[in-house]
């Protein structure tokens, strides 16, 4: 009997494709590539939240990355397409998590998933502040929404 097709938690997907320097002499995707793919996709999220970095700056707000984790599954290579979905999870005063989950684009075979831990950091303290009650917000409301959809 076959599985069910449920519908994934993730809510915001970024397609990437595998470049050369991303990868070993045998075109295999190096370990260190899967957490790069993570920032670029945290970037991408928020992005489309309406939040980018220069913005964040000019108000002396800076992302911080305090953690961050992979698993891998089974390897990516030179030229894959993947799928790097995203989904928000745990929002606290000081800090979100940041679920990823990497498949490969055609057949979603999942590749790697990891999560990372996000803060922003008061750059003249250099220390984590509490996240605006407008970024929560921006958060929360848009993992409601696309999970209603």
């Amino acid at each position: 009997m076959g599985k069910k097709n449920k519908k994934s938690s993730f809510q915001f997907e970024y397609p990437l494709r595998v470049r050369n320097h991303e990868t070993d002499r045998l075109g295999q995707v190096l370990g260190a590539s899967f957490l790069n793919y993570f920032d670029i996709v945290l970037t991408e999220f928020l992005r489309n939240l309406r939040f980018s970095y220069p913005n964040h700056w000019a108000q002396d707000l800076y992302t911080s990355i305090k953690s961050m984790e992979c698993n891998f599954k089974r390897s990516a290579f030179y030229d894959d397409e993947l799928m790097i979905s995203l989904k928000i999870h745990d929002i606290q005063k000081e800090q979100f998590q940041a679920c990823f989950e990497i498949c490969q684009k055609a057949g979603r075979q999942s590749v790697a998933s990891g999560v990372c831990c996000v803060s922003l950091v008061d750059p003249k303290k250099c220390q984590s502040i509490e996240i605006p009650q407008y970024f929560i917000d921006a958060l929360s409301q848009y993992e409601r929404h696309t999970a209603s959809l």
